[in-house]
């Protein structure tokens, strides 16, 4: 396995410890928790879904992060994921 893929698979696991263990001990308290990434940016959607996040929309070029050379925006389409707190509490059973 490469290095690249060995470390992104080892954050995923770490984010979900780390989500496993502030739910059960009860560090805050939260109903819903969203993730939003670019639809050509695959990794980010598997990597959502593996923790159990739904996909909720397709959202149409509500973000921009680069300028042309003239100024003008590049605007992107996103998608939005999210997990409520009774789906968390019932895939960890």
């Amino acid at each position: 396995m490469n290095t690249f893929l060995k470390n992104r698979l080892l954050n995923m696991n770490h984010m979900m410890f780390i989500m496993k263990m502030q739910v059960r001990q009860k560090l805050f308290t939260v109903h819903r928790v969203i993730g939003k990434c670019n639809p050509e940016n695959t990794p980010s959607s598997r990597l959502l879904e593996r923790l159990l996040m739904i996909r909720e929309g397709h959202f149409r070029k509500p973000a921009y992060f680069k300028k042309t050379i003239d100024g003008k925006a590049i605007w992107h389409d996103a998608y939005q994921y999210s997990i409520l707190e009774e789906d968390w509490f019932n895939s960890t059973k």
